[in-house]
């Protein structure tokens, strides 16, 4: 597989890529300018501002509930227990490049290596249990990673890259198919190599972090 700094790329290649490929010109150019303008903090170059006053009925609300009404900085995108605009925006892009990108990675890997067992399934969920790791370990623990850009890469992308869903029904159908050994491989790869993976992810986070100070002062 790679060193896991090689599989990281490739995965970032892939999901851009797909992301390119399965979507009009237009609209990538239209996904592009909301993700960067979120990423820099400036949605409101991207969307049309919703800046409003409080109504009566959302100033009884947040008075019966004990908390203000709260409202998004620069592009007044309303927020509330349930999330802001700018966030659903981004896990729903990331989740859709995530997506893509497993589909890109599973057809790829079924084509070489044939169907006859989960082998991209596997590889997916094992990458991307090392990716969500790094992502919040890092993020938690420096703050190098900004809370959108968190969101956008870990309850969207890799929410949408990894799949349990696949992993379950496959091992079904090992069982199904007599393949008893097979789905038993299937299960044990999958759960140890991405408890492993996460582990990996962990220490290469606080591998990170423990550089990110040294490179500083060098520089």
């Amino acid at each position: 597989m790679g060193s896991p700094y090689a599989v990281a790329a490739v995965w970032i290649g892939l999901a851009f890529a797909s992301a390119l490929v399965s979507t009009r010109t237009g609209i990538a150019v239209s996904l592009v300018e909301i993700l960067v303008g979120a990423l820099v903090g400036n949605l409101a170059a991207v969307l049309p501002s919703t800046s409003r006053e409080p109504s009566r009925l959302e100033h009884a609300i947040a008075a019966r509930h004990g908390e203000g009404v709260i409202r998004g900085h620069r592009s007044g995108v309303a927020t509330s227990r349930g999330g802001s605009v700018q966030g659903f925006l981004l896990v729903c892009l990331g989740g859709a490049i995530g997506t893509g990108a497993r589909y890109q990675l599973a057809s790829w890997v079924a084509r070489i290596y044939g169907a006859g067992f989960p082998r991209g399934t596997v590889l997916i969920n094992v990458t991307g249990s090392f990716l969500i790791a790094l992502v919040m370990d890092l993020s938690l623990r420096t703050g190098a990673i900004p809370e959108d850009v968190r969101l956008f890469l870990t309850t969207g992308m890799m929410g949408g890259y990894t799949t349990y869903s696949s992993f379950n029904y496959e091992t079904l159908r090992l069982v199904e198919g007599g393949t008893l050994a097979l789905a038993t491989l299937n299960v044990a790869l999958t759960v140890v190599g991405c408890l492993v993976s996460g582990v990996l992810g962990l220490l290469a986070a606080r591998g990170l972090a423990r550089l990110a100070p040294l490179l500083g002062s060098g520089g």
